[in-house]
């Protein structure tokens, strides 16, 4: 019982309030869905832009669909390349340039995807200037993220 008591005391004893600044490193699952949440910022931000200049980046299937495909496959090359690991207040070249071969990876499996749909049905399942905008958005809001928000 006594022991309780001290444990007691050592957890509920001064401010326990959770400050993010005195972190050393964010759980795994806190950067994922930061990442995630900077994903789908990106996506939609593309496409606006697109259709802000009168381009309809999506041909055949509803926006929403290939946004959750876009932001899923991302999602897949963030875990082969663990985008999410070891990612420290101050983060350093090797997480950026993890950061970018899954970008990278990710807009040429977009890019050979859209070239087997093209072949396959004569139209283009997404655009390549909405694919290469989304590369070149999500890298920089990957770089600004990392090296000056966490």
């Amino acid at each position: 019982m006594r022991n309780f008591t001290k444990f007691k005391n050592r957890i509920y004893h001064g401010n326990n309030v959770l400050n993010i600044k005195d972190l050393k490193y964010l759980p795994r699952w806190v950067v994922l869905l930061i990442d995630i949440f900077f994903l789908f910022i990106t996506v939609v931000l593309s496409y606006v832009i697109l259709l802000q200049l009168d381009i309809k980046p999506v041909a055949g299937f509803p926006f929403r669909y290939i946004a959750l495909g876009i932001i899923a496959l991302h999602i897949l090359f963030m875990q082969i390349f663990k985008t999410y690991a070891g990612v420290i207040r101050r983060s350093t070249f090797i997480d950026l340039f993890k950061i970018m071969l899954a970008n990278v990876t990710t807009v040429l499996c977009l890019l050979i995807i859209n070239l087997y749909w093209m072949y396959t049905y004569d139209e283009r399942l997404i655009l390549n200037t909405f694919i290469i905008l989304y590369f070149l958005i999500s890298f920089n809001i990957y770089h600004f993220s990392y090296f000056y928000i966490i």
